[in-house]
């Protein structure tokens, strides 16, 4: 017999057997919380509202950006086992967030986590200018840059474009990730080759420009497992 009981502080489904009460686990959305800022950091709720100064203790929700400046960081903790470093000169988005699925967008800069599924089914992914990464459960580092030789290429091309018609074009930026894992398994691809997916591994990164299918995995040195590690272990 199954009995569903409507309090003030939710609803909880009480399991009633021959031998025992067992009270099923019923699933709550929490939102994550700034745990740490260190510098210059600050939040807001939507493009569409002001920037206001980052504290410790201030909730996040679906929507809600988040910056850092120079020389700062801010740590955000999601729930026991998930939390992350948004480091300096970032600016990351949350796209969704349930009890079932979270998507963060990385929009520039670099952002470091321990990413751990609440259960199985528990769906999280990051976005970057160039990839996706479906996690499964594992600790990992993103970093999103322009991609200056790519950049320049554009510029030496479009000056001879703009010598021969006359016409002065905006060129727009382009950005390529870099996905650290030190441990677990996760799926990445970049969104204009849907087709063309790779498993990043332990110990290993990959390079996925904007324009490109996935890099080959290489193996992370030992100054980035280091680096990485310092990092993660140091999250609030």
């Amino acid at each position: 017999l199954i009995l569903l009981c409507i309090t003030g502080l939710g609803i909880s489904y009480i399991l009633y057997t021959d031998i025992a009460i067992v009270q099923l686990p019923v699933l709550i959305q929490k939102n994550p919380k700034i745990t740490f800022v260190l510098g210059n950091a600050s939040y807001r709720k939507s493009p569409s509202e002001q920037w206001e100064i980052a504290i410790v203790g201030q909730t996040l929700g679906l929507g809600y950006e988040v910056k850092t400046e120079k020389n700062s960081h801010m740590d955000i903790r999601f729930h026991g086992d998930m939390a992350i470093r948004v480091s300096e000169n970032s600016m990351m988005r949350i796209d969704e967030m349930s009890v079932r699925k979270i998507m963060l967008k990385l929009n520039g800069g670099s952002m470091y986590g321990k990413f751990e599924k609440l259960f199985k089914d528990y769906d999280i992914k990051i976005k970057t200018p160039t990839a996706v990464a479906a996690i499964r459960g594992t600790e990992l580092g993103f970093d999103v840059t322009e991609d200056v030789k790519e950049m320049k290429k554009l510029q030496l091309k479009q000056k001879k474009t703009e010598q021969k018609q006359g016409e002065k074009q905006e060129i727009e930026p382009l950005y390529m990730s870099t996905v650290y894992s030190l441990s677990g398994i996760t799926e990445l691809n970049n969104p204009a080759f849907e087709d063309q997916r790779v498993l990043l591994s332990y110990q290993n990164k990959i390079l996925i420009k904007e324009k490109e299918p996935p890099s080959n995995p290489l193996k992370m040195t030992d100054d980035e497992i280091t680096a990485m590690r310092s990092i993660l272990n140091s999250i609030h």
